[in-house]
């Protein structure tokens, strides 16, 4: 798989996220078995790193709309920064 290919998979798989297609929690235990992801690279660790804590404050999410939303675009963000690169 290429590299361009990779991030397109964990960019198809923040997308669920975002749209409550599937839950963090669940898109962070699919994606450990990637052993293929370049983790090490920039957008690829931030964008995953996005992920864990988008998983670990839901329940700060649930109280804080505003918090839900800041966390979701920036989700959308590293969607596209991926994308793109």
């Amino acid at each position: 798989m290429t590299f361009s290919e990779q991030k397109n998979r964990l960019a198809d798989l923040l997308e669920q996220v975002v749209n409550g297609k599937l839950n963090a929690g669940d898109a962070l235990k699919a994606a450990e078995s990637w052993s293929d992801m370049p983790w090490d690279q920039r957008e690829v660790n931030v964008a995953w790193h996005t992920l864990i804590h988008f998983n670990i404050d839901e329940d700060i999410r649930r109280k804080d709309s505003e918090y839900d939303s800041g966390l979701r675009q920036q989700l959308v963000r590293h969607i596209s920064i991926l994308r793109a690169s």
